[in-house]
């Protein structure tokens, strides 16, 4: 259960074992070959029973995990490790896996990929995390093999969470083809699991950015002021200086409760939903001109006095 995978009885499989009956025992070698499960390795076994380590130098599971690396159960007070060497995993066909009770191994991983969806994959991963509930962990990947990144994890009742953390956010933004016309800027996003399958919590924030090629619309509003006639005369684009949302994140559908974006010569508000399956928004929101003078006595991020809805 632990792989999400399960052999009925009517499927057959095959294992095959060579081993030296020493003191302890050892498995030379091992190969296993059952439907969704191709496993081959080593084993050392600790004398009074049980496993004291297992090296997979290949692990297949369906059509979503392909790897290898080395395994040390838990003993004498010890957590169990996982190392993995290399590989690749596919979110996208990773099966519901049901947990085995007990601490969870300490992990420390190098993956060559992780596709989360058809359009997002990460690639030069490394991982590690501490087996201990609430304990915490870092992980280091480029989005699409462009942008790096860096998270730290915590380990949540209901799943992992990460704060994610780039010094760029418009080429991550980017490399993730989500959005292209954002330049620089400092992003640090929260993803918190609130139990659902696949859904997170979000909150995301980004400082010092710009937008480019926005539009006509847009570039009128930002020059109402003198401050945005000079960022675009300059070619900066439309400054922000602080922008942030918060959001629940789900397979297929982004909720996004409330965003906000503010600069010297524009503020924007937005909520609504984003169907990510379809590419369809439903979004709604209102933008602030000459926003460094409009911001007085307005009760709202991103809103002033004078607003277009």
């Amino acid at each position: 259960p632990e792989a999400g995978n399960r052999k009925s009885p009517s499927r057959a499989g095959r294992e095959t074992v060579a081993a030296e009956l020493s003191q302890p025992p050892q498995i030379e070698s091992f190969n296993v070959t059952m439907p969704g499960v191709t496993a081959s390795g080593s084993a050392t076994l600790a004398s009074g029973g049980g496993l004291a380590r297992v090296a997979l130098p290949r692990l297949d599971l369906g059509t979503w995990l392909s790897a290898r690396g080395r395994y040390r159960p838990a003993a004498g007070g010890r957590a169990a490790r996982l190392e993995v060497d290399g590989g690749r995993l596919d979110l996208r066909n990773r099966p519901s896996i049901s947990g085995g009770g007990g601490r969870p191994p300490d992990v420390v991983a190098r993956l060559d990929s992780v596709t989360v969806s058809d359009e997002l994959q990460l690639t030069g991963l490394r991982a590690n995390l501490a087996g201990a509930t609430g304990s915490t962990g870092a992980l280091s990947a480029r989005v699409n093999n462009i942008e790096p990144f860096t998270a730290d994890l915590v380990r949540r009742r209901a799943g992992i969470a990460a704060l994610l953390r780039t010094e760029n956010a418009g080429a991550l933004l980017a490399a993730a083809n989500l959005f292209s016309r954002a330049r620089g800027g400092r992003l640090e996003m929260s993803l918190v699991p609130n139990g659902q399958p696949g859904t997170y919590d979000g909150h995301l924030q980004v400082t010092d950015a710009s937008l480019h090629g926005v539009g006509t619309a847009a570039s009128i509003i930002s020059a109402l002021s003198i401050v945005g006639a000079i960022e675009q005369m300059s070619g900066e684009g439309i400054v922000f200086s602080d922008a942030g949302a918060r959001f629940t994140l789900s397979p297929g559908l982004l909720d996004l409760q409330s965003a906000y974006a503010e600069g010297p010569s524009l503020g924007l508000t937005v909520d609504g939903t984003v169907d990510l399956n379809n590419q369809q928004l439903a979004l709604r929101g209102s933008v602030s001109p000459v926003y460094f003078l409009n911001r007085l006595g307005a009760a709202r991020r991103g809103q002033g006095l004078i607003n277009v809805g």
